[in-house]
């Protein structure tokens, strides 16, 4: 019989081989490199009673592809990026709590101006061996389940970047977190500094480097688009179940150069948890009896949103900024979260846990406002096609002004037309 971990384990491998699968098949391979980085850091701590700290330490080894001969438009309109698949084995500063992290993350890297400096976006899925546990592991308030979300973003500079051996430094900030799936969801805020070593051919030395900038036109498409996305959630440490959000969206906008995707939108999410909350008529609802009115509408999101994304063929990096006109629930949700609970024992009672609401404050408004979300999708035709129609699976976290809210997974259509042909060239 397969035990829990062994389960989680298989889920975690099949969750590495996915991402890999998905970003090799997105993109042609050119000449290949390998980077060897050590970085080390600080990892915050924000919950009472957890122990000081050591250094965060993490090893990453990145698979990547030059992209300066990629004859795909978006290569070129990136200014010939690199992207690969890393690995990571990383280390918190306090083993015994934390543990240790294995990760698998696609990513891409952005050159600014010259070759000096590179942007490096990373974003995939990470597997902890310690997680919150109320008998064994109660001050790790971080990390509460095995599979977590990993995003990193660092700053390079090119030590060598012509040389066979380019040495390089940089700084960034890496974050793992559930995506709210579980309590307690702090996640973990590591800011680093890293030497790395990467090893292959280089750009410079290659026969036939760069393709030919005039062979790409300037372009304009109109698009249209809607997605149908289920997500899930916890509501509270105390009704620590998952539960899902449905979410439904349309946006418009342009696809500029079959790259670079902007829009507006607007969406509804209905969350299932408050939902159940207002109709089982739990303990704040007395105090919100106009929630009773309408509880399918009362446990809705409903707003406006900017869309931005990167297109690179068939795989597309997203990010999102919306706005919520409606949601009504979102107060109950703040007081309880924003609290914090304790426990006390009494002679002949035993322990008696009691909850301290939060209170409405400045972040609330700006919780209850602003939702973010970020995330891959996988386009069935290659965006560089400029088909018409088109449908793509998306994997996305979902937040409150930067804090989880839900994980989703997504299914979506593209509707997409010529809007204008510009000169050849740039």
């Amino acid at each position: 019989m397969i035990n829990i971990s062994e389960k989680r384990k298989k889920g975690l491998l099949v969750l590495v081989l996915l991402f890999n699968a998905m970003w090799s098949f997105g993109q042609e391979q050119y000449s290949n490199f390998v980077t060897a980085e050590y970085t080390i850091g600080k990892t915050s701590i924000t919950n009472t009673g957890f122990p000081d700290v050591g250094l965060h330490q993490a090893w990453f080894f990145n698979f990547g592809s030059f992209q300066n001969t990629n004859k795909n438009e978006w290569a070129h309109r990136l200014n010939q990026p690199k992207t690969g698949v890393s690995f990571a084995f990383a280390r918190y500063g306090q083993d015994d709590i934390l543990g240790y992290s294995v990760s698998v993350m696609p990513n891409i890297e952005l050159g600014i101006g010259s070759s000096d400096f590179g942007i490096h976006l990373a974003f995939g899925a990470a597997y902890f061996n310690k997680r919150f546990d109320l008998d064994e592991n109660l001050f790790n308030e971080k990390i509460a389940t095995h599979l977590n979300y990993s995003y990193r973003a660092m700053l390079y500079y090119n030590l060598s970047p012509e040389s066979k051996t380019n040495w390089r430094l940089g700084v960034g900030y890496y974050h793992q977190s559930n995506g709210h799936t579980r309590f307690p969801n702090q996640g973990l805020n590591s800011f680093t500094a890293s030497i790395s070593a990467a090893l292959g051919v280089t750009p410079e030395r290659q026969e036939g480097k760069f393709v030919d900038k005039k062979e790409f036109a300037n372009t304009k498409n109109f698009f249209v688009s809607a997605r149908r996305g289920i997500g899930v959630n916890a509501f509270t440490e105390v009704q620590n179940d998952k539960r899902p959000v449905q979410i439904t969206s349309v946006s418009a906008g342009l696809i500029v150069n079959k790259t670079f995707k902007f829009g507006i939108g607007v969406f509804h999410k209905f969350y299932r948890h408050y939902y159940d909350y207002i109709n089982l008529g739990e303990d704040l609802l007395p105090d919100y009896p106009q929630l009773a009115d309408q509880p399918y509408i009362n446990a809705s999101a409903i707003g406006v949103s900017a869309i931005g994304e990167f297109q690179l063929n068939h795989i597309g990096m997203e990010i999102e900024l919306g706005f919520n006109i409606s949601k009504p629930f979102f107060e109950i949700d703040y007081i309880i979260n924003s609290g914090y609970s304790f426990t006390e024992s009494y002679p002949g009672v035993g322990p008696v846990t009691f909850r301290i609401l939060g209170e409405i404050d400045s972040f609330y408004y700006l919780k209850r406002l602003i939702s973010t979300r970020m995330g891959l999708k996988y386009y069935l035709v290659g965006t560089e096609q400029n088909p018409t129609h088109n449908i793509y699976f998306g994997a996305h976290i979902n937040a409150n002004l930067g804090q989880a809210d839900f994980s989703e997974v997504s299914l979506g259509y593209v509707y997409s037309i010529p809007l204008k042909l510009n000169r050849q060239g740039l």
